[in-house]
C-alpha cells in the first residue's frame, strides 16, 4: 500500500481528486441536503396550515351539529310527542332532522321512562332498552355538564355496521327538572373522512389519521385500522403541544409527521408521508446535478489526463531505462525533443548511458581478452606430472600386456590432446564435450584400475546444443581428486543434461565423501592445487567464463550435502548453430 503512494502518477491522480472531484461532489451533496431540508420544512409548514384549517372545519361541523341538535331538543312538537309517547311522530321528526344535516347518518331518541329507543331509520323506529345503564353499554354516557362530546363507535344497536361520531343532548322537563329524553346524532365517519381528511392527501403514499385524546384512530383511509392505537410515533403520547412536525424512522425508512390538536374535540389530525416522496422532485434535480458534475469531471479528467501523461510518460521512460541500465544494458537512449526541465534530465541520462556503455565495453573487452589469453595459455600447457603418470602407465602396460590396450590408451590420449589444444573454437556441442570427457575418463580409469565408473544421461534434444569447451572435464577431475574415495567400492560419477525453463542444465554428481563449504570456497577462490590437473583449468575459471560470456544468472553452483557426495550444477543458455555455422544464443 505504501509503494502505491510513491508513484508520481498516483500522486497526480490524487491531486486531481482533491482539486476537482472531491469539491464538486461535496458541493453537490451539500446543496442536495440543503434542498431536502428546505423542502421538508416547506412541506411541514404548508401541511400545518392545511391541518389547522381542516381542524377548524371539523370543529365548526361538530359545533353546528351540536347547535342544530340543541335547537331540535327545544322543538315544542318534539316535547309534546315525548310526553304523549307518540313514537310515530318522534320517528318522523328524527328522520327529518337527519335528512337536513348531510353529515348525519342517523338520529336516536332514548326515552328513559319507557326504556325505548326511537330511530330516524325507517323500519327500525323503536327498540326496547331496559334502562340507561344498558344503553351505556352500547352508546357512551352523556357528559354531565351537557356540553358537546363526540364519541366514535360502531352502531350495533340497529345492526348498522358503519363507524360514527355520536353527539348527544339531554332533554329536560322544565317543570319536574328531570331527563325525559336523550337525543343522539350519529355523524357518518366516512363523510368526515372524504369531506375533510381526504382533501389533505397530496400523494399516493401519504396517510391521514384522526386520533382521539387517547391516540386511538377514529378515522382514516382504511376502515380496518379504526379503533387501533396509533403506535407509529410514540413521541406524540408524551407530547402535549397543540401542533408539531418532525421526522420519524419506521423500519429503516424516514417519514414526516405533522399533526394539529383540535381545541374543541381534542382530536389530533395527523399527516404522514415518506421523506422520499416529498423530496422526489429534488431527486430529479440531484440526478441532473450529478449528470452535470460528471460531464464537468470528464472534461477536467481529459485535460488532467493530458497534462499528467505529458509529465508521466518521460518519467516512466526514464524509470524503465534506468532499470535496464541497472540490469547491465548500457546501450540505451531515450528519444526526446523536449526543451523543458524533463528534456534536460533526459539529455543528461542519455549522456550518462553513453559514457557508461563506452567504459563497460572497454572493461569487458579487456577482461575478455585477458580470459582468452589465460585459456589459451592453459590449453597450451599439459602439466608434466599428469603427462608423466599417463605415459608411465602406458609403459607399464606395454610390458605386461599386449599392444591392443596400449593402442586404445594412446588413441584416447591423442583425441583428448586434439580436443583441448588443437581445437581453436570457443563453442563446441554438448556431444563433443561429452566425448572429450569420455576420453579423459578412459585414461583415468586405466590409471586407477577401473576403480570408478561414469554414466551419461543426456536428453536427445540437448546433444547438439553448444557450450564453451572445457566446461565438464574440470568438474569430473575435481570429483576424482576431492570427491570420490577410489579405495572404496562402487565409486561413481553421473553426468545428466536436460532443458528446463528455456535453459540448459547439466549436473555432475558423484557418490563420494561429499564436499565441505571450506573446500568450495577454496575451489572458487582458485586456491586448490592446479599442478596435478590435466589442463590446469580451475573450477573458478569455469564459473568465471560462463558468467563472462552469458551474465550472472548463469554459472556453476555446488549443492552441498556432505553425506551424499558432491553435486555440481551448471546452468547455460540455449546455444545453437544456424546453417552457416553461426552461433545463436536464445536468452
Amino acid at each position: 500500500m505504501v509503494n502505491i503512494f510513491k508513484s508520481i502518477r498516483t500522486k497526480l491522480v490524487l491531486g486531481c481528486l482533491c482539486l476537482s472531484v472531491i469539491p464538486i461532489f461535496l458541493i453537490t451533496g451539500m446543496l442536495y441536503l440543503r434542498s431536502v431540508t428546505i423542502i421538508e420544512q416547506n412541506t411541514a409548514n404548508s401541511m400545518m396550515l392545511n391541518l389547522e384549517r381542516h381542524s377548524e372545519k371539523a370543529d365548526e361541523l361538530f359545533m353546528n351539529t351540536y347547535y342544530d341538535l340543541v335547537n331540535f331538543t327545544f322543538n315544542h312538537t318534539l316535547r309534546e310527542a315525548i310526553s304523549e309517547g307518540d313514537h310515530t311522530t318522534l320517528q318522523k321528526m328524527l328522520h327529518q332532522h337527519a335528512v337536513v344535516d348531510t353529515f348525519l347518518d342517523s338520529v336516536y331518541l332514548f326515552l328513559p321512562k319507557e326504556g325505548k329507543l326511537v330511530s330516524s331509520m325507517d323500519g327500525r323506529e323503536v327498540k326496547y332498552i331496559e334502562d340507561l345503564d344498558a344503553l351505556g353499554k352500547t352508546i357512551p354516557k352523556v357528559n354531565q355538564n351537557n356540553w358537546i362530546e363526540t364519541f366514535e363507535y360502531q352502531d350495533n344497536l340497529f345492526h348498522h355496521k358503519d363507524y360514527h361520531f355520536a353527539i348527544k343532548k339531554k332533554i329536560y322537563d322544565p317543570d319536574k327538572e328531570e331527563v325525559v329524553g336523550i337525543v343522539i346524532a350519529n355523524v357518518d365517519e366516512r363523510k368526515i373522512y372524504f369531506n375533510l381528511l381526504h382533501d389533505l392527501k397530496r400523494h399516493n403514499n401519504d396517510n391521514i389519521f384522526l386520533l382521539n385524546s387517547k391516540n386511538m384512530i377514529v378515522s382514516t383511509k382504511f376502515k380496518n385500522e379504526i379503533g387501533r392505537a396509533f403506535t407509529l410515533d410514540k413521541s406524540m403520547t408524551a407530547n402535549y403541544s397543540a401542533k408539531d412536525a418532525h421526522m420519524i424512522n419506521i423500519k429503516g425508512e424516514k417519514y414526516l409527521i405533522v399533526y394539529h390538536v383540535s381545541g374543541l374535540t381534542k382530536y389530533k389530525m395527523v399527516y404522514m408521508v415518506p421523506q422520499k416522496v416529498i423530496v422526489s422532485d429534488v431527486e430529479d434535480i440531484k440526478y441532473v446535478a450529478l449528470g452535470l458534475s460528471i460531464i464537468v469531471l470528464l472534461a477536467v479528467g481529459v485535460l488532467w489526463y493530458m497534462l499528467t501523461m505529458d509529465i508521466y510518460r518521460p518519467i516512466s521512460k526514464m524509470e524503465s531505462h534506468m532499470k535496464a541500465v541497472g540490469q547491465g544494458n548500457f546501450d540505451i537512449q531515450i528519444p526526446s525533443a523536449r526543451n523543458d526541465e524533463l528534456g534536460v534530465l533526459i539529455k543528461g541520462f542519455n549522456s550518462m548511458t553513453s559514457k557508461l556503455n563506452h567504459l563497460f565495453n572497454e572493461v569487458y573487452r579487456s577482461k575478455y581478452q585477458k580470459k582468452e589469453a589465460e585459456l589459451k595459455a592453459l590449453q597450451s600447457q599439459i602439466t608434466p606430472h599428469f603427462l608423466y603418470n599417463t605415459l608411465n602407465s602406458i609403459r607399464c602396460v606395454a610390458i605386461l600386456q599386449n599392444a591392443k590396450t596400449v593402442s586404445s590408451m594412446l588413441g584416447s590420449l591423442i583425441e583428448l590432446l586434439q580436443g583441448t589444444v588443437g581445437n581453436k573454437h570457443v563453442y563446441i556441442t554438448l556431444e563433443e564435450e561429452i566425448q572429450q570427457v569420455d576420453h579423459y575418463v578412459k585414461l583415468q580409469q586405466f590409471r586407477y584400475n577401473d576403480a570408478f565408473s561414469v554414466t551419461y544421461d543426456l536428453e536427445d534434444n540437448v546433444k547438439q546444443y553448444k557450450l564453451p569447451k572445457l566446461i565438464l572435464q574440470p568438474l569430473v577431475e575435481n570429483s576424482l581428486q576431492h570427491g570420490l574415495d577410489l579405495r572404496g567400492k562402487e565409486a561413481h560419477i553421473g553426468i545428466q543434461a536436460f532443458e528446463k525453463d528455456g535453459k540448459l542444465v547439466i549436473y555432475v554428481v558423484d557418490n563420494g565423501r561429499g564436499i565441505t563449504v571450506e573446500t568450495v570456497e577454496k575451489i572458487f577462490n582458485g586456491e586448490m592445487d592446479k599442478t596435478r590437473k590435466f589442463s590446469g583449468i580451475g573450477i573458478n575459471n569455469v564459473d568465471e567464463r560462463i558468467k563472462l560470456y552469458f551474465g550472472d544468472e548463469y554459472g556453476l553452483t555446488y549443492l552441498l550435502d556432505e553425506k551424499s557426495g558432491t553435486k555440481a550444477m551448471i546452468k547455460l543458455p540455449i546455444i545453437m548453430s544456424d546453417e552457416k555455422g553461426s552461433v545463436m544464443i536464445n536468452d
